[in-house]
C-alpha cells in the first residue's frame, strides 16, 4: 500500500477551514485514497460558493521535467469534452504547500463496482452499453494524447439518467518513456494471499499507477510505459467482470486468488466462454481480444472497439445487415449518408455513442463542426437510427424521427416534418406544439426526435416571426427534457457565434454541445478498408494504397473531397477482379483534383451542347449561395426567373452530374450538393468573390422586395443613392434579380420620379390658383410687389445718401479737429513771444548791432493781422531788476533770430493756415 506524500499529508490534516488549495476548500475524502487522493471540495470566491467539485491531489515534489509534463497533461485533460468523460474544471497549484489539485466534475451516482457487488453480474445488453460508452470515452482521451491508467468499475459511475462516465484520471502521457517507470513494482503478493477484494483497492505505487488485476501485464510484468493499449486491457478486465463477476487473473475454485502468471503476462487468461455460458460468441471473442498479454495483439484503437461493440449490439437486436446496391456502393460523393446507408457508414461510432449519451440527459443536442465535417451524415446515418432502435435506454422504447431544414420559413419546415405524427402541427404555437409531442409519446408510447439540419440558415436565410417561433420551439424542447421528446440540431462552427447570440437558443445549444471534427487520416484508412470489405473489394496493390492514403492524409479535413474521389474510384472499379484500380485514381486527378476536374468537365460539356450555358450556370450557382458563403434553397421557378430560359436545362445537367440535388420539403426546390463546392471548385469560388459586393446589395433588394410583396403599404421603397445603386445593378445584370425584386425597383423609381415631378410642378399649381382667383387679384398683388420694390429702392437710396453724409461729416469733423490743434499751437507760441523781456540787456547795449529801432516787438505778422504792440508793463526799480537772456529762436516763420535780424516775411501766395487774431481777442 502507498505511503502518502508528506506535502499531501500536511494539507489534508489541517483544520477544515484551512484545508484549501486555490479556490477549492476540501470537505471530505472520496474513495479509499492512494498516492493521489480525491477529495470532495467546494469552489468558493470570497463568501460566494460557485459549485462542488472532486479534486485529485498531487505532490509537487518531482523533478522539473516531470512537473512540466504533469502540468501540460492536466491542462490537456481540461480540454477533453465527451459526455462519457468527467468534465475537468481547472488545475490549482499551491507552491508554498508543495501540492496541486486537478479539479473535476463531481459525478453523483452509483459506481459500476457497487452495482456489480450488489447484483453479482450484469446482463449482456448492459455490458455492451458499458463497453460502447467507455470505449468511446477512451477514444476521446487517447485522441488528446492521454492515458487514463486506471480503468476499473470503481472509476465508472452511472448517473441518474443512465449515462456512464469515466472518472478519476491519473496523469501520464501516452508517449511516456521507460525512464519514467523506475518505481513500478513488477510482481504482486503471493498467489494465495490476493483475493478479489484486494484487487478492488490495492494500487501500485510510484509514478505509474494501476490496480492489481486491471493493470496491463506489459506494464506490471515488464515495466513498459503505460499506453492506450493499457487502457484497452483494463476495459477488457472490466467487461469480463461485468459478465462473469470475476477477474481474468482469478483462479477458479481458489477463493479469488490472482494468478501471478496472468498478472505479469506470462500466462494467457482463461477464455471468457470457459468461465460462463450464454455470452454471445462475438462478444466473448472481442473481450478475449482485449485481454491479450501483448499490446500489439490487442485491437488497434478504442474507436475500433466501440464500433464492434455497437455492431454486436445491432446483431443481437435481430436487425439484419443491409448493404446498398453494389452499383451505389459504400461511398456517397457529395451526398450525405442516410439511414439506409448505416451499414456502410464507418468511423463514427464514438461520436454516435457520445450523442446518444447526451440525449439521455438533455432535451437538445447540438452537433457543431466545420463545414464538411460530416454532421448531417452523422445524424442521419448514425444517431437517428440508433435512437430509433432504442438507443435511449428506458421509456419509450421506440422513437420516430422528423427531419427539417430551416430555409426561408423554418417554422413551416418544422411543421411539415412533424405533420406525419401531428397533423395540426402548423396551427400550434411552440409551447402547445411541444406539449402535443409529449402527449403523443405518452398515448402511443413512441417518442419523437426532431432533427433540424443546417441550423445556421436561421441566421443566414430565414428571418422574422418564423425564425423566432422555430427558435422558441427548440428552446422549449431543450430547456427541460420531456419524456419522449428530443431535438438534435446540426450547425457550422464558423457561424456558431451568430446562433449563440440568439439569446435562449444559444444557451440551450451550449448546454448540449457535441463537437464533430473531420475524420483523422487513421480513421479514414480504417473506414475505407472496412467499406471495401463489405462488398468483398480491395485496393489493386500496395502502391495504390500508399498513393490513395497519402492523398487522403493531405485532404482529410475536407471529407466531401475524399468521398467524391472514392466514389469516382468505385465507379471505375474492376467488377470481375473486385478491385479498385490505380489507373482510375490517375484519371480522376487524384484525391484533391477529382471534384474540380469533374465540375469543369460538366461545364465544358454543357457549353458544347448549347452556347451560353456557362453564363446560365453561373447565374444558377450564384443564386444557390448566399453572400456569407453558405448554400441556399431556391425553387426551380425562381432560378428560371433569374437565369433565363436555359435555367431548367442547366439545373437538369448539374443534377445529373451530382453538383446540385433536390432540397427537402414541399415544392420543386434545389440546392448545392455540398458546401465543399464553394471553396474547392476554383471557378465557382472566383465567381462568388467577384460578385460578393453586388450580391450583398442584391440580397438587400430581395429582402425588401419580399416585404413589399407581402405588404406594399408598410414597406419602405428605396430612393436616393440606394436606388441609384440598385438601378446600376439592374443595368449591368452582374447578379440576376428575381421578378419581385425587379418590380420593387420599378416601384421605387416611379415613386422617386413622382416626387420630383410634384416638387417641380408645385409652383405651377400655385400660379394656376392665382389665375383662377381673377385678374384684379393679380393686379393687386403686382401693385403691392411694385410698391414694395419702390419702397426698397427708396430705402436703399436714403441709406446711400446717409452714408455719404456721414462720410462728409466725419471729414469736416476731422478738419475742425486739425484746425483747433493748429490754433492751440499758434497760441502757445504767441504767448511765449509776448512773455519775453521788455528792457534791453545792459551788456547787449554795447553791441554794435544793438539798435532800439531794429528791435520790433512783433515782426512779420501774417496778412490781415494788426501789429499793435501790447502796452509795456511798469519797469521795475533798477535795484530789483534781473537781466533776462534773450529768448531762444522759435520754429515759427515770424520769429526773429537771436541777434534780432528779421526773418524774411512769407509771401501772400504762400500764406496758409488760420488768420491770426489781435491780442485782445485771445
Amino acid at each position: 500500500m502507498e505511503t502518502l506524500d508528506p506535502a499531501l499529508s500536511s494539507l489534508i490534516t489541517r483544520p477544515p477551514e484551512q484545508r484549501r488549495i486555490g479556490p477549492f476548500v476540501l470537505v471530505e475524502q472520496l474513495g479509499a485514497g492512494g498516492y493521489a487522493p480525491v477529495w470532495l471540495a467546494r469552489e468558493t470566491y470570497g463568501k460566494a460558493e460557485l459549485r462542488t467539485a472532486a479534486v485529485k491531489l498531487f505532490s509537487l515534489d518531482v523533478n522539473a521535467n516531470d512537473r512540466s509534463r504533469i502540468l501540460e497533461e492536466a491542462r490537456a485533460l481540461c480540454r477533453v469534452e465527451h459526455p462519457n468523460v468527467v468534465r475537468f474544471y481547472a488545475l490549482a497549484v499551491d507552491e508554498a504547500a508543495g501540492v496541486m489539485g486537478l479539479a473535476m466534475e463531481h459525478v453523483a451516482g452509483r459506481s459500476l463496482e457497487d452495482r456489480i457487488e450488489a447484483e453479482g453480474k450484469l446482463s449482456v445488453d448492459e455490458t455492451l452499453r458499458v463497453g460502447v460508452a467507455i470505449a468511446s470515452a477512451l477514444a476521446a482521451v487517447h485522441g488528446a494524447g492521454l492515458v487514463h491508467r486506471d480503468v476499473k468499475p470503481s472509476n465508472i459511475v452511472e448517473e441518474a439518467g443512465g449515462a456512464y462516465k469515466l472518472i478519476d484520471f491519473g496523469i501520464a502521457s501516452a508517449s511516456s518513456t521507460p525512464a519514467a517507470v523506475e518505481d513500478v513494482i513488477p510482481a504482486g503478493p503471493d498467489s494465495g494471499m490476493t483475493p478479489r477484494a484486494l484487487a478492488a483497492t490495492a494500487r501500485i505505487s510510484g509514478r505509474i499507477t494501476g490496480t492489481y488485476g486491471y493493470i496491463d501485464p506489459a506494464v506490471f510484468g515488464a515495466g513498459a510505459p503505460p499506453s492506450a493499449a493499457s487502457d484497452l486491457y483494463a476495459l477488457g478486465v472490466t467487461l469480463h467482470r461485468c459478465l462473469s463477476g470475476a477477474l481474468p487473473a482469478e483462479r477458479i475454485g481458489d477463493e479469488g486468488a490472482l494468478d501471478p502468471g496472468v498478472l505479469t503476462g506470462y500466462t494467457r487468461p482463461l477464455p471468457l466462454a470457459a468461465r460462463i455460458e450464454g455470452v454471445p460468441r462475438a462478444l466473448a471473442a472481442l473481450i478475449d481480444h482485449l485481454l491479450s498479454p501483448r499490446p500489439e495483439d490487442r485491437p488497434p484503437r478504442a474507436s475500433w472497439v466501440a464500433h464492434h461493440f455497437e455492431q454486436i449490439r445491432r446483431d443481437l437486436a435481430g436487425r439484419a445487415r443491409v448493404l446498398p446496391d453494389e452499383d451505389e456502393g459504400p461511398f456517397r460523393g457529395l451526398r450525405r449518408f442516410e439511414a439506409r446507408d448505416r451499414d456502410v457508414f464507418f468511423g463514427r461510432t464514438p461520436e454516435v455513442a457520445a450523442a446518444i449519451e447526451l440525449c439521455r440527459g438533455r432535451g437538445l443536442v447540438a452537433l457543431v463542426g466545420p463545414s464538411g465535417s460530416g454532421k448531417s451524415s452523422l445524424a442521419r446515418a448514425g444517431i437517428l437510427p440508433a435512437l430509433a432502435e432504442g438507443g435511449i435506454v428506458g421509456w419509450p422504447e421506440v422513437w420516430d424521427t422528423a427531419i427539417a431544414e430551416p430555409g426561408r420559413d423554418p417554422r413551416a419546415a418544422i411543421a411539415a416534418a412533424l405533420a406525419p405524427f401531428l397533423p395540426n402541427a402548423a396551427t400550434l404555437a411552440p409551447g402547445p406544439l411541444c406539449e402535443a409531442m409529449a402527449r403523443r409519446a405518452s398515448e402511443e408510447e413512441r417518442g419523437i426526435v426532431l432533427f433540424v439540419d443546417q441550423l445556421e440558415e436561421l441566421v443566414t436565410t430565414s428571418s422574422g416571426e418564423s425564425r423566432e417561433e422555430a427558435a422558441a420551439l427548440l428552446v422549449r424542447i431543450g430547456t427541460q427534457p420531456l419524456p419522449g421528446v428530443r431535438a438534435i440540431v446540426a450547425a457550422r462552427s464558423d457561424l456558431l457565434h451568430l446562433l449563440l447570440a440568439m439569446g435562449d437558443l444559444g444557451n440551450t445549444m451550449a448546454r448540449g454541445l457535441c463537437r464533430v471534427e473531420p475524420l483523422s487520416p487513421t480513421y479514414w484508412r480504417d473506414s475505407v478498408e472496412r467499406a471495401l470489405a463489405s462488398y468483398g473489394y480491395a485496393l489493386e496493390d500496395a502502391a495504390l494504397a500508399e498513393e490513395l492514403f497519402a492523398g487522403i492524409d493531405a485532404t482529410a479535413g475536407a471529407m466531401p473531397l475524399v468521398e467524391f474521389a472514392l466514389t469516382e474510384l468505385w465507379n471505375a472499379r474492376d467488377k470481375g477482379k473486385k478491385l479498385l484500380l490505380r489507373s482510375a485514381l490517375t484519371a480522376v486527378g487524384g484525391v484533391e483534383g477529382a471534384l474540380e476536374r469533374h465540375a469543369e468537365a460538366v461545364l465544358a460539356s454543357m457549353e458544347q451542347a448549347e452556347e451560353g450555358s456557362i453564363e446560365a450556370a453561373r447565374a444558377v450557382l450564384l443564386a444557390l449561395t448566399t453572400a456569407e458563403g453558405t448554400r441556399r434553397v431556391m425553387s426551380v421557378d425562381e432560378l428560371a426567373a433569374i437565369a433565363g430560359t436555359r435555367a431548367r436545362r442547366v439545373i437538369e445537367a448539374l443534377g445529373e452530374a451530382r453538383l446540385v440535388v433536390p432540397a427537402e420539403g414541399p415544392g420543386a426546390s434545389v440546392t448545392l450538393a455540398h458546401e465543399a463546392l464553394l471553396s474547392r471548385w476554383g471557378r465557382l469560388a472566383s465567381w462568388i468573390a467577384e460578385a460578393k459586393g453586388d450580391r450583398m446589395l442584391a440580397e438587400e433588394i430581395e429582402h425588401d422586395a419580399a416585404r413589399f410583396a407581402r405588404d406594399a403599404e408598410s414597406a419602405t421603397l428605396w430612393r436616393g443613392r440606394r436606388l441609384e445603386f440598385a438601378k446600376e445593378l439592374q443595368r449591368t445584370n452582374t447578379v440576376r434579380l428575381s421578378a419581385a425584386a425587379e418590380r420593387f425597383i420599378q416601384a421605387s423609381v416611379r415613386v422617386s420620379r413622382r416626387g420630383r415631378v410634384l416638387a417641380a410642378t408645385a409652383g405651377a399649381i400655385v400660379a394656376a390658383s392665382i389665375v383662377v382667383g381673377g385678374l384684379g387679384y393679380v393686379r393687386a398683388v403686382r401693385a403691392e410687389e411694385r410698391a414694395a420694390q419702390e419702397k426698397l429702392e427708396r430705402e436703399q437710396m436714403e441709406r446711400a445718401e446717409a452714408e455719404r453724409n456721414d462720410k462728409e461729416k466725419a471729414k469736416l469733423l476731422e478738419e475742425v479737429r486739425a484746425t483747433a490743434a493748429l490754433n492751440k499751437d499758434l497760441e502757445e507760441r504767441i504767448q511765449k513771444t509776448l512773455s519775453g523781456p521788455t528792457q534791453p540787456d545792459p551788456q547787449a547795449a554795447t553791441s554794435p548791432s544793438t539798435n532800439p529801432a531794429s528791435q520790433p516787438v512783433l515782426a512779420n505778422v501774417a496778412q490781415g493781422g494788426s501789429p499793435i504792440p501790447k502796452p509795456a508793463s511798469p519797469t521795475p526799480a533798477a535795484t530789483t531788476s534781473t537781466p533776462t537772456p534773450a529768448s531762444t529762436s522759435a520754429p515759427d516763420a515770424t520769429a526773429s533770430t537771436p541777434t534780432g535780424a528779421p526773418v524774411p516775411a512769407t509771401s501772400k501766395a504762400d500764406a496758409k493756415g488760420p488768420v491770426t487774431k489781435p491780442d485782445d481777442e485771445f
